[in-house]
């Protein structure tokens, strides 16, 4: 496959670039849970909230991704698989 400089630069830093978010994602709902705030994210198949008390509650079901006919919730895992909400507990 022939990609431009841009596109190299970018797949030579994927992981650091995929940390940095994951980490920023988490270092944001610290914050919003020590404000007291409910704390909104997808484990890949649902819509979740943690709550201030560090509980965790389905808000509803998301539909699965899909790119023209191919699902692509197998290229969910990673962002599922980045919180759990133990993370988020105070």
């Amino acid at each position: 496959m022939i990609c431009s400089s841009h596109a190299r630069v970018l797949l030579a830093f994927e992981k650091a670039f995929v940390e940095a978010g994951e980490r920023g994602a988490r270092l944001a709902a610290a914050k919003a849970a020590d404000l007291g705030l409910t704390v909104p994210y997808s484990d890949g198949a649902n819509l979740v909230e943690v709550l201030p008390d560090g509980t965790a509650r389905t808000v509803k079901p998301l539909d699965p991704v899909r790119i023209g006919n191919d699902p692509i919730e197998s290229d969910m895992a990673p962002l599922s698989g980045a919180f759990e909400p133990r993370d988020f507990e105070v």
